[in-house]
């Protein structure tokens, strides 16, 4: 089914997809689904693995394994558009509460990490998402590091609890807002922020828009 799969890729990437642009992938247990998706997701993010001694594009690995020139040919003009992949399975990045907003906290831990902000701590995605909305997440990180004296903020972000004077002196500078004010984001942030799938949507579509 190769052939139909890049056929229907490569309609998308040129834009000629309408709303018919997803994918659904069924087969019995074992039959090597989640391989499937793992190889795809590398191939259309086609970046440079080292295999043997020899690096080469994802793509490339596939040159002497589709033996239809027309099939492989379709594949590389597909690969050939920028594409970003998330990849994840939902099970291991659910914490099993077995709420129902389960799948909807997966689905904004993998695009936070995917954006490089908290996976762990989605109101603390949500303070580096601003941030960067308002240019200054790379001054934050500035600032926090003078604040804390050489720790960096990717590093102690899951610990942001134990750095609570600090990540406060460091949002001061950048925005410019009074102490009382940053404290009270600081110390209420994570009870007050709210995640519904029209939230997800919005930052979601964010995130396409800036590609």
């Amino acid at each position: 089914h190769l052939g139909s799969l890049v056929d229907i890729l490569l309609t998308t990437v040129e834009g000629n997809v309408g709303d018919k642009n997803g994918i659904w992938i069924s087969g019995f247990f074992g039959c090597g689904k989640s391989h499937l998706l793992k190889v795809l997701s590398y191939v259309l993010e086609n970046q440079e693995h080292t295999h043997l001694g020899k690096t080469k594009k994802a793509v490339d690995f596939f040159a002497n394994k589709i033996e239809d020139a027309v099939v492989y040919g379709d594949l590389k003009r597909v690969v050939a558009v920028p594409t970003d992949t998330i990849l994840f399975n939902i099970d291991s990045k659910a914490d099993h509460h077995g709420d129902r907003d389960a799948v909807l906290r997966v689905f904004l831990k993998v695009l936070n990490e995917k954006q490089g902000y908290s996976g762990d701590h989605p109101h603390i995605a949500h303070l580096e998402r601003y941030l960067e909305s308002k240019k200054k997440l790379a001054d934050f990180h500035d600032a926090f590091e003078r604040a804390t004296e050489g720790s960096s903020w990717l590093e102690e972000r899951d610990a942001w609890a134990f750095h609570r004077d600090e990540l406060i002196v460091a949002l001061q500078e950048v925005l410019g807002q009074s102490e009382a004010s940053v404290e009270k984001w600081v110390d209420g942030g994570e009870d007050h922020f709210s995640l519904t799938p029209e939230n997800f949507a919005g930052w979601t579509k964010d995130f396409l828009d800036s590609k």
